[in-house]
């Protein structure tokens, strides 16, 4: 069923984008992935999530890492599950195991893209994936509650955007 919805909703002109682009289709629904995460609350915010994705990844220089804090929170929330620990063991307590995970999904430790989706992205975040909005961001943050966005070409803005969102 998975692969017939996949067959049926991903055309031809989508597979050529991604191509143009510079990546597979497996990448783009990567990056969709972590895209639909970050906009749960607003998927309407996924097209200039994307750009800043975009922007991090062509930019690997100053940007080795895409830092997003979903793709840890995939880590933290599945983790118990995907090893078979036990409620109350706490993680920090299985550092080989932990690190071997995050070095594969979390974008804070491996560079580029994560080994593979970290959810079932919809096609709204898959055509932000394909189609980034076209901006100079590098950065975004979003308030406590998620509903509003920030977004910031350079780092002194991002820092702004922090106090201005209540989190700095």
């Amino acid at each position: 069923k998975f692969i017939e919805n996949y067959k049926s909703k991903i055309t031809d002109e989508m597979k050529t984008r991604a191509q143009a682009l510079g990546y597979t289709m497996d990448q783009i629904i990567t990056l969709a992935s972590i895209i639909q995460k970050e906009c749960d609350a607003d998927i309407e915010e996924c097209a200039n999530v994307s750009s800043v994705f975009h922007n991090r990844l062509k930019d690997t220089a100053s940007f080795p890492k895409l830092q997003s804090d979903v793709t840890t929170f995939y880590i933290t929330e599945n983790l118990k599950d995907m090893l078979g620990y036990e409620d109350g063991i706490a993680l920090e307590n299985q550092n080989d195991e932990v690190q071997k995970y995050m070095n594969l999904y979390s974008t804070y430790y491996c560079s580029g893209l994560p080994v593979g989706a970290i959810c079932n992205p919809g096609m709204k975040a898959i055509n932000a994936a394909l189609h980034p909005a076209d901006t100079d961001y590098v950065f975004f943050l979003t308030d406590k509650s998620g509903e509003n966005f920030y977004y910031a070409a350079t780092i002194d803005k991002h820092n702004e955007n922090g106090k201005a969102a209540g989190l700095f």
